[in-house]
C-alpha cells in the first residue's frame, strides 16, 4: 500500500506538509522521526507520528483537539514526564489547567515530543480530516491494522452502552415527570407504578406504535362521534373531573378539556403515553394529568370521578376485552350521579351473500395449482374473518343478539346466548353472518355511530363467520337459529362463538 493510500490521523508521516524545501520544515520531521516514549505508558514508538497514532489508540488522548500553542504544549510534556498523570487526568483537566506555571517550561533531558510543533499539527489537523473525508467519499474504504480495528469495534460497544444508559435515563426521568405531576401513585412519588400483568405486554406494546393510532385518528366516524358527544354536550363536562381509560395519544382527554373540564386524569399502560404528554404539552393543555400503568394496579389521586370516557370497543365490539377495564373504573371510581361515555352498545348480526368473496377466500383451498388442501379450509372455517363487507350483498334483516348497559353490565358481559329469527329480504345464496356492532351517547344531545355495513365504513369494519357452502335462500324465508358467545379459553380478551343454524353446529375463534 502507498502512502497516498495509507489512512492518517491528522498528518501522517508527514505526507500534507508542502514545504519540501523548507528548511526548518526539514529540520521538524527529522525531529519527527526520532523514537519517543508514550506520555502515558512505557511503550516506545518509531516516530512522533506513531506516538501520536499511539496515544488516540490506546488512550483515547488526542493532541489535535487541545488547542495549546507551541509554550503551553511544552509546559504539559514537561507536567506529564514530571508528575506522570494518567491520560484520564489530563483530559479532566478544565479552566487553568495545572501546567500553566513558568517552572514547566525548563526542559530536563533530551525529549523527542518537544520537538514537535503543536501549532503547526492543529491547523494540519483540520485540513487533513478534509482531504481524507474526501478520500473516503470517494473509494468508500479504509485499511486499518487488526489491534485498530479490536479498539475501534470496542470503543463502539462502549459508546453504545452509553447510549443505551442515557435512553434509560431519560425513560425514568419521563416517568418521575410523570408520577410528579400525578402527585405520586401508590404513594410512590420517586417513579411511576408499572404493571406486571406478563399476559398483557403484547396488548399494551400493540398500542404502542403510532400505526394503530393513525388508524383510530383517522377514523373520522369513530373520532367526530365522541368529539361531538363532548363538545355538544359541555354543560356535562365542565368544572367536573374526567377519566379517560386507555387515553391513548390523549384525544379524548384534550376534548374534555377544551369543554370545560376541571381536571382529567389519562391513563394508558403502553409507552404512547409518553407522547401524549408530549401532544398535551404542544397545545398548552394544563389540566391533564398522565398516569402510565393498568387501571387496576393504580390508586388515582382522587376518590371519586364525575365523568368516565374510554374508547375501548374492539372488533365485534369485545374483541380485547378492554370492557373489563372500564367496569373496574365505574365501580370504583365513578360517582354515583357521575356518568359514563359512551353508555351503551349492541351487537347485531345480517345474513349475507357474496359469492365471488366466498369462492376466492374458502374454496380456494379445494384446488391450489391443482393440489387439495381441505385441511386449510377447516383452518379458515374456524376463524372469525375481519373484512369490509358491501351492503349490496346483505341477504336479511338485521338481528341484536347482544345490548349492553354500560352503567349496569358486569364482567360476565361476554358470555351470552340469543336465539334468533330472522327474515331474507331478497334471493341469494347465503355465504355467511356478518356481525357489528352499534355505539350510543344518549345524552341531552344524543350521539350515535354504527359499524354496520350499510354504515359509512370504520376501521373497526365488520366480521365475517363464513358457512362452508352457499346455502339457497329465497325472499321472505325465515331463519332460525341459536348465537353463542364465550369469553376464550386461551387468551381472555378473545372470543370462541358457536352458531346453531341450518341443522349445523359451526364453531369460530375471534383472537
Amino acid at each position: 500500500m502507498s502512502d497516498e493510500d495509507m489512512p492518517g490521523l491528522c498528518n501522517e508521516n508527514g505526507d500534507n506538509v508542502e514545504s519540501d524545501d523548507d528548511e526548518e520544515g526539514w529540520e521538524e520531521m527529522e525531529g519527527q522521526n526520532e523514537s519517543v516514549i508514550c506520555l502515558f505508558c512505557p511503550k516506545s514508538l518509531d516516530t512522533i507520528d506513531s506516538g501520536i497514532s499511539h496515544l488516540l489508540i490506546e488512550h483515547d488522548f488526542d493532541l489535535g483537539k487541545l488547542g495549546l500553542d507551541q509554550y503551553s504544549y511544552i509546559k504539559m510534556i514537561n507536567y506529564i514526564r514530571k508528575l506522570k498523570p494518567t491520560a484520564n487526568d489530563v483530559k479532566k483537566v478544565i479552566g487553568n489547567p495545572p501546567w500553566e506555571d513558568d517552572s514547566f517550561l525548563k526542559c530536563g533531558d533530551f525529549e523527542p515530543w518537544l520537538t514537535f510543533d503543536i501549532e503547526f499539527f492543529g491547523n494540519n489537523c483540520e485540513d487533513s480530516q478534509e482531504n481524507n473525508q474526501i478520500k473516503s467519499t470517494k473509494k468508500k474504504t479504509i485499511t486499518l491494522t487488526v489491534d485498530e480495528y479490536k479498539e475501534m469495534t470496542n470503543r463502539i460497544d462502549e459508546l453504545e452502552n452509553l447510549l443505551q444508559i442515557s435512553r434509560n435515563n431519560f425513560r425514568t426521568f419521563l416517568e418521575n415527570e410523570l408520577n410528579s405531576m400525578n402527585g405520586g401513585v401508590n404513594g410512590k412519588k420517586n417513579g411511576v407504578e408499572l404493571a406486571n400483568g406478563a399476559n398483557d405486554e403484547s396488548y399494551f406494546s400493540t398500542y404502542s406504535h403510532f400505526g394503530i393510532h393513525y388508524d383510530m385518528l383517522s377514523d373520522s366516524v369513530r373520532t367526530n362521534s365522541y368529539r361531538e358527544a363532548i363538545m355538544n354536550n359541555k354543560n356535562l363536562f365542565e368544572n367536573k373531573i374526567v377519566l379517560d381509560v386507555g387515553c391513548g395519544t390523549g384525544i379524548l382527554s384534550i376534548f374534555a378539556s377544551k369543554a370545560g373540564a376541571k381536571e382529567v386524569y389519562a391513563i394508558d399502560q403502553s409507552e404512547i403515553i409518553y407522547h401524549a404528554m408530549d401532544i398535551a404539552e404542544s397545545n398548552d393543555i394544563k389540566n391533564i394529568k398522565f398516569i402510565k400503568g393498568r387501571l387496576e394496579d393504580i390508586v388515582l389521586p382522587v376518590e371519586k370521578v364525575d365523568v368516565i370516557i374510554s374508547e375501548w370497543m374492539g372488533y365485534f365490539l369485545m374483541f380485547e376485552g378492554m370492557l373489563d377495564s372500564v367496569i373496574y373504573a365505574r365501580k370504583n371510581y365513578l360517582n354515583p350521579d357521575g356518568m359514563l361515555l359512551p353508555n351503551r352498545c349492541n351487537i347485531s348480526i345480517v345474513g349475507y351473500g357474496d359469492v365471488e368473496r366466498h369462492n376466492n377466500f374458502v374454496n380456494f383451498w379445494n384446488n391450489v395449482y391443482d393440489f387439495k388442501m381441505e385441511c386449510m379450509q377447516t383452518e379458515c372455517l374456524k376463524e372469525v374473518s375481519v373484512e369490509t363487507c358491501k351492503s349490496e350483498f346483505i341477504l336479511t334483516d338485521s338481528v341484536v343478539v347482544c345490548d349492553l348497559d354500560l352503567m349496569t353490565v358486569d364482567l360476565d358481559y361476554s358470555n351470552f346466548e340469543y336465539k334468533f329469527t330472522m327474515k331474507t329480504t331478497k334471493d341469494g345464496s347465503l355465504t355467511s353472518f356478518v356481525g357489528y356492532f352499534d355505539t350510543f351517547f344518549e345524552l341531552q344531545a344524543p350521539v350515535m355511530f354504527s359499524t354496520s355495513p350499510s354504515a359509512k365504513s370504520t376501521h373497526w369494519r365488520q366480521v365475517v363467520f363464513y358457512f362452508k357452502n352457499p346455502i339457497p335462500v329465497k325472499q321472505g324465508d325465515k331463519i332460525e337459529g341459536t348465537f353463542v358467545c364465550r369469553r376464550g379459553r386461551k387468551d381472555i380478551r378473545g372470543l370462541n362463538i358457536t352458531i346453531h343454524v341450518f341443522g349445523q353446529t359451526c364453531d369460530y375463534i375471534l383472537d
